[in-house]
């Protein structure tokens, strides 16, 4: 080919490309051109959408957040999200003046009628976003639950088929499956066998959600046939049951409350191990705050009951030293009373190293508690520097204390000191269950046969198979009665004499062990197994669920 050909075809091909790079770059400028105009367009809508369902108004931060999201279909389903979500929470217009608050309420059919036509265009534009699918079956189901549709039962497949393509399209998403148990369980009355199995099909999953289960626990305790089947779908974690206590206190169904009691109890009996297991491998990775925070918040959430003794106590020793924390300062201070309580009395309780670690980590305590945890803890020489501190031995707060000290004197073999601290006990303490009980370990050990006959005789006074309403003492909200046993007895009727009508849950305990939980009602007697030795027992009774409780006559059986 001649060269000036050559030069002409390269000429040409060079013209070509330019022309086409041309067309192209002018192909996309008018596409964005055309794409923005889109925006703009979308954009308008979006903001013609929240005007028209007075989000802007109400719900201005959310309103703004919407403006700002880039793709003006998100968007667009965003406000109908929002327009359901003020369906389900009345509360949303809470904040408006009570004449607009009532004009707004009145306005939900409207908006989800909005929200419908929303979600049905989107669906159309683009099939394969979950999202519009789930709102349009969540709509379309809330307008016919309003009104009383009776195709919310005769045609299920119009609103359930879009929720399962959503959950089909988004596996990993909760809220489709959560709306479709949620409009099963309130649909369960007129459900027939195949509906309801298809409601329990979904449950488990449903409720491993947190704001799911929160959401649908009361709805399912309502519609479930007894606890069994209830409990069989619920996650067996302490919050679980926790929560189901407070609705069961909430509708005084105290029956739902001990069964929620019981398995609450196991619960956190796994999860102490759990967690000591956990606190035991951040220490050993060093992490030593995470350790403390989680020994902290464990103790926090664990019931002041002997059942947890060795398990709050092994907790302690995880702990690191460091702050306490204000989430675990009340408790802490509660064990170490529930410990003092049973060491004046004689009665076993937490170990001294554990008493000993629980004094460095609660700051405040008077005094008199602290000189009383130090003689538990062992350390007799600093509960004395306080006390020789104090001007107040004589009071009755320092009675625990003297009893106490005495105690450990006796066992030293330091018998006049010992003699000389009980007889320091302030006087509303004299002849009590614990200051006979001391007394008489006392002479028992200095071999003073005639003292020990004479407290024996007082004992002997004291000793009863029933105690009158009148010897309960209270204290923190709980009331406490200190008894002799003539004899062994298999168990205890314990009479209520004040209680709220519609009734209230007691936890009761002897010698620190708990006997369990109980239903309080005016004038009812409670009987209660449990094998009592005779001598001297700390029996404790505590208000957990309802109003206040007032135990009365107490009386031991052989039954």
């Amino acid at each position: 080919m001649p060269e000036g050909a050559r030069r002409g075809g390269r000429r040409w091909r060079e013209v070509t490309v330019r022309w086409a790079l041309a067309l192209g770059a002018i192909a996309l400028a008018v596409a964005a051109v055309l794409n923005y105009r889109a925006y703009l367009a979308g954009a308008r809508e979006v903001e013609r959408l929240l005007a028209e369902a007075g989000l802007a108004a109400r719900q201005g931060d959310l309103a703004e957040r919407i403006r700002r999201e880039p793709d003006p279909l998100m968007g667009r389903l965003q406000v109908a999200r929002a327009l359901i979500a003020e369906t389900l929470d009345p509360s949303s217009f809470a904040s408006l003046p009570a004449r607009e608050a009532a004009l707004e309420a009145g306005r939900v059919g409207e908006r989800l009628e909005l929200a419908e036509t929303i979600a049905a265009e989107a669906t159309v534009a683009r099939p394969v976003v979950w999202q519009g699918w789930m709102i349009l079956g969540a709509a379309r189901y809330l307008q016919w639950s309003r009104a009383g549709d009776s195709r919310l039962a005769t045609d299920r497949d119009a609103w359930r088929e879009p929720l399962e393509r959503a959950r089909h399209l988004a596996p990993q998403e909760s809220e489709p499956v959560a709306f479709i148990v949620a409009a099963g369980l309130e649909l369960w009355p007129v459900l027939d066998e195949r509906g309801r199995a298809e409601v329990l099909s979904n449950l488990q999953e449903a409720l491993r959600d947190p704001e799911t289960f929160y959401r649908l626990l009361p709805t399912w305790l309502t519609v479930a046939p007894d606890e069994v089947a209830a409990f069989a779908f619920l996650p067996d974690r302490p919050e679980t049951w926790r929560e189901v206590r407070r609705i069961a206190t909430a509708s005084t169904n105290w029956e739902l409350f001990l069964a929620a009691d019981v398995r609450l109890l196991s619960a956190l009996g796994r999860e102490v191990e759990g967690r000591l297991v956990e606190a035991a491998a951040r220490l050993r990775g060093g992490d030593d705050s995470g350790a403390r925070a989680l020994v902290l918040g464990t103790i926090a959430e664990l019931p002041v009951n002997g059942r947890f003794a060795d398990g709050f106590q092994r907790l302690l020793e995880l702990a690191p030293p460091g702050p306490t924390g204000v989430a675990g300062v009340p408790s802490l201070r509660r064990w170490l009373q529930w410990s003092t309580d049973l060491f004046v009395r004689g009665k076993p309780g937490l170990t001294p190293a554990a008493v000993a670690r629980l004094l460095t980590m609660i700051a405040g305590l008077p005094d008199a508690e602290r000189a009383l945890a130090e003689v538990a803890a062992g350390d007799l020489a600093a509960a004395e520097l306080l006390e020789r501190r104090s001007e107040e031995l004589g009071l009755e707060g320092w009675a625990p204390y003297c009893i106490a000290k005495a105690r450990v004197l006796a066992r030293q073999r330091e018998f006049a000191a010992a003699w000389r601290s009980v007889r320091a006990a302030h006087r509303s303490w004299r002849g009590t269950g614990p200051d006979l009980a001391a007394r008489q370990a006392l002479a028992g050990a200095a071999g003073e046969e005639a003292v020990r006959l004479e407290i024996d005789s007082e004992i002997a006074r004291l000793a009863a198979a029933r105690w009158p309403a009148t010897a309960w003492y209270w204290r923190s909200g709980r009331a406490f009665l200190d008894l002799w046993c003539t004899a062994p007895a298999r168990g205890v009727d314990l009479t209520i004499d004040l209680a709220p009508v519609a009734g209230s849950i007691i936890q009761c305990s002897v010698d620190g062990r708990s006997l369990g939980s109980f239903v309080a009602r005016p004038g009812a007697r409670l009987a209660m197994p449990v094998g009592f030795e005779a001598g001297f027992h700390l029996v404790e009774v505590e208000t957990i669920a309802g109003g206040r409780v007032a135990p009365g006559e107490v009386l031991l059986t052989s039954r």
